[in-house]
């Protein structure tokens, strides 16, 4: 009789799984390649993660989590308009650095997944509904209103991710830095004349 798998491994596999993904889809992984790959049983994959949904579930979930610690490097509480640019600036180069581009990729690709089954429960909808609420509350903040702060971090957001998926279509670094500048820079004056207008 096979023993219950160790419930506590679940995280630790989910390191591992992220790690396999890094030069392979979502579409194609199955437990048995995972189990294959991994060197653990499908018996202990289907008991961590039940059915492919769910795997593909927390991979997703496992994915914003690690980019969301990049969101602690926003300041929440501005102090400065320089403050809150240079932050955003430093998510931007841990997401376009070699070693976490997968990370970009695999939630690129979840979100068309989840796409075709829409649902309020969409882990990528859930990731960047909490990025724009972190961007607006620190544009608030700055002394934005409510409602040109919660336009301008969608806004932002929703531009980022186009950077995002030319820097994985195209792979140039060089040239998706200087777009991205170009986009903070728009973003900036778009800031500084809703101050302005207070």
């Amino acid at each position: 009789m096979a023993r219950t798998p160790d419930p506590s491994r679940k995280p630790e596999l989910l390191v591992s799984i992220i790690d396999y993904l890094r030069d392979r889809t979502l579409n194609e992984i199955s437990f048995r390649d995972l189990a294959v790959a991994l060197d653990v049983s499908t018996y202990e994959l289907v008991f961590h993660f039940h059915s492919r949904a769910e795997l593909i579930r927390d991979i997703v979930e496992a994915v914003s989590a690690r980019r969301s610690v990049v969101a602690r490097n926003i300041t929440i509480a501005a102090t400065s308009v320089d403050g809150y640019i240079a932050s955003i600036d430093r998510v931007w180069y841990w997401m376009a650095d070699p070693q976490n581009r997968h990370l970009l990729r695999l939630g690129l690709e979840a979100a068309a997944l989840e796409s075709l089954k829409p649902g309020d429960d969409s882990s990528t909808r859930v990731l960047f509904v909490s990025w724009v609420e972190l961007i607006s509350r620190g544009l608030e903040e700055l002394g934005l209103i409510p409602d040109d702060a919660a336009q301008e971090a969608h806004n932002l957001m929703a531009a980022a991710h186009g950077v995002q998926f030319d820097l994985i279509v195209n792979n140039d670094e060089e040239r998706t830095r200087v777009t991205f500048t170009h986009l903070l820079d728009h973003h900036r004056a778009r800031i500084d004349a809703l101050i302005a207008q207070r």
